[in-house]
């Protein structure tokens, strides 16, 4: 499990919800310029996930989205990036209630780079969480990754988390990781 506070232990969480084949998606770009460093990550349910399983990040629930390589078969964590629950963006409140879930803005980026996190409940197929990061307050890890590789969205300080797992990227070098789910 990742958390903002406890870092992310491994080995990995078997309870996780698991993306579909093919839809989930992460894209990790190292530009020259930090300020033009992006994080994409997308995932879509295998499963059914309700309302309740992401807590209320208005008020209580803390997210943190972890990625895993396993260079040799031995998984360790290349990148931890977070999101309180609360707080104010621009003089407004970072999260609001959305369509089926919850959203989280902040235009600023100022925690770990994370512009925006959807996520939206739904039945198997239809469920979807998304985190987007970019900027010099992202901390963009080496690439060149060692696959697989495994994306990990956390609810902090509970068991929830949703994840996909990369095998086989369309991109891997120094300058771009990008991937679908296996």
């Amino acid at each position: 499990m990742c958390s903002a506070q406890l870092g992310c232990h491994v080995p990995d969480d078997a309870g996780c919800g698991q993306a579909l084949s093919r839809r989930g998606s992460l894209t990790l770009k190292d530009d020259a310029n930090a300020a033009r460093d992006q994080l994409i990550w997308k995932w879509k349910g295998a499963a059914a996930v309700a309302v309740a399983d992401f807590g209320d990040p208005i008020t209580s629930s803390a997210y943190a989205l972890c990625v895993l390589e396993r260079p040799g078969g031995t998984p360790g964590v290349k990148l931890l990036a977070s999101v309180p629950a609360g707080g104010d963006c621009g003089g407004r409140p970072c999260w609001r209630l959305a369509k089926g879930g919850f959203r989280y803005v902040d235009s600023s980026a100022a925690q770990d780079g994370i512009r925006s996190v959807q996520l939206k409940a739904g039945v198997a197929g239809r469920a979807k969480a998304t985190m987007k990061g970019k900027g010099a307050n992202f901390a963009m890890p080496p690439l060149g990754l060692a696959p697989p590789v495994t994306a990990r969205l956390v609810r902090v300080g509970t068991a929830r988390c949703w994840e996909a797992t990369f095998s086989t990227p369309t991109r891997n070098d120094a300058t771009m990781f990008k991937a679908r789910s296996d």
